[in-house]
């Protein structure tokens, strides 16, 4: 019995130390793994540097362009906005600012003028189509009126020719109204003219 305690005792002491020496080998294994680790974490926080300063570098470019872009647009709607101008003055030849201004008011009042006058023609010769279209009316209302009486036409038929009298007396009105706006148009420009 004395060899089989020796012996298990002998047994436990190699499992012992094979087991510390394998502890050991695996401290140092996980020694080599963390330093592993750590090498891979410091190379992966070197390039998430480097991607931030390329990226960094990248964006500051971009951004230089968008500068450039935006100040090329500037330039261009400056250039659009002083081209939107009449540029009145700038071709003035050798008058003075003065006489320029009395020269530009002076056609514009002769533009004025003018624009009156076209104005005034077609008011009356819209006044003479509704006279005539008038004196139609009622010559048109005095045959239906007579036709009905003689009994040349029935009494539907006449009531088709009114309406349709009717519809030529509202166009006439409508014209009416238009005239009397132009006549206002008229009046403003002659104040204008006035000033």
């Amino acid at each position: 019995m004395k060899k089989i305690i020796t012996l298990a005792l002998a047994a436990f002491a190699v499992c012992s130390v094979a087991l510390a020496q394998g502890q050991g080998q695996g401290k140092g294994q996980q020694k080599k793994e963390e330093k592993a680790a750590q090498k891979g974490e410091d190379a992966q926080e070197k390039g998430r540097q480097q991607k931030a300063e390329k990226t960094d570098e990248h964006t500051e470019e971009a951004r230089q362009r968008g500068r450039e872009v935006k100040e090329e647009e500037n330039e261009a709607s400056a250039e659009e906005t002083r081209n939107d101008g009449n540029a009145y003055g700038k071709n003035k030849g050798e008058l003075s600012g003065k006489e320029f201004g009395q020269q530009r008011a002076a056609e514009a009042k002769a533009a004025a003028e003018l624009k009156k006058q076209e104005a005034e023609q077609k008011i009356k010769s819209q006044e003479d189509q509704i006279r005539g279209n008038e004196d139609k009316i009622a010559q048109a209302k005095e045959k239906i009126k007579k036709q009905e009486e003689a009994r040349e036409i029935s009494a539907e038929e006449a009531r088709v020719k009114i309406e349709k009298v009717t519809q030529a007396e509202e166009k006439v009105r409508q014209m009416r109204e238009i005239v009397e706006r132009q006549r206002q148009e008229v009046k403003r420009i002659e104040e204008a003219l006035l000033q």
